[in-house]
């Protein structure tokens, strides 16, 4: 995990409403004429949710509607295969309609009532030629979000549950409680990974959405876990999270 841009400063798409195409504006190590182009004929799945685009290739663009959220926000998740010379590119970002500066409120506050979560954790097991690492969705996880505008802070309060994508019971990885500021300082939340321990790296970005702030998006990125030194390798637990979570008045 690379971590975590702020808004408009990340990665960059082109969507055409009018014929369902979706790409790139540009990955590393990859040539203009190597990125996907997604057209209306690579549209793989269409719910009232999602939208998912996916190329033989192995590249894929799914483009969620979260629910409590679904006006102004939109989740997008972005991958690209790889191959013998470059790693594989996973990329999950927030965008929408964001509220302008001079309609954002200066006073009160705000509760979030209608959430979703999504995004994706890497957990690993053992050390070195016993590791394990297990990818985890995160669509089960809980979100609460309340923001104070005259003191610019985000509260949040999220219990992180992990779905191994290849079958396998639910496991809870963490859990984050605390305030970020909208200068993005996350030094206000407490986050705890596996068996309680305090996370070793921790970054958060949101922005809101529609008139008003009627929508909220979070971006969170933690890692941490037990790595017990002085045991057997194969005791040792890690885990790497990139969670999105969207909320709605």
């Amino acid at each position: 995990m690379t971590g975590i841009s702020g808004y408009g400063e990340g990665k960059q798409f082109s969507y055409d409403p009018d014929t369902q195409s979706i790409r790139s504006l540009g990955d590393g190590g990859y040539t203009a004429s190597e990125v996907p182009n997604f057209v209306a004929a690579d549209i793989s799945q269409t719910t009232s949710d999602l939208t998912r685009w996916t190329k033989s290739s192995g590249s894929s663009l799914t483009l969620l509607r979260p629910a409590g959220a679904e006006n102004y926000t939109r989740l997008i998740d972005y991958v690209l295969p790889g191959d013998g010379k470059r790693d594989r590119v996973r990329v999950l970002c927030l965008t929408g309609i964001p509220t302008l500066s001079s309609a954002l409120p200066t006073s009160g506050s705000a509760t979030f009532t209608r959430t979703s979560v999504a995004g994706t954790a890497y957990y690993v097991t053992g050390l070195f030629d016993n590791r394990t690492v297990t990818e985890m969705s995160l669509g089960r996880s809980t979100l609460s979000l309340t923001i104070d505008f005259g003191r610019r802070l985000v509260t949040t309060n999220m219990e992180i549950i992990g779905t191994p994508v290849t079958g396998g019971a639910d496991m809870r990885l963490g859990s984050v409680q605390g305030t970020v500021t909208f200068d993005g300082d996350a030094k206000g939340l407490t986050v705890t990974t596996l068996d309680a321990k305090p996370a070793a790296y921790v970054a958060a970005a949101g922005v809101s959405f529609g008139p008003q702030a009627q929508e909220a998006g979070l971006v969170l990125q933690f890692s941490g876990g037990a790595i017990y030194s002085g045991g057997p390798a194969s005791a040792s637990r890690s885990v790497d999270v990139i969670i999105l979570g969207a909320a709605g008045k």
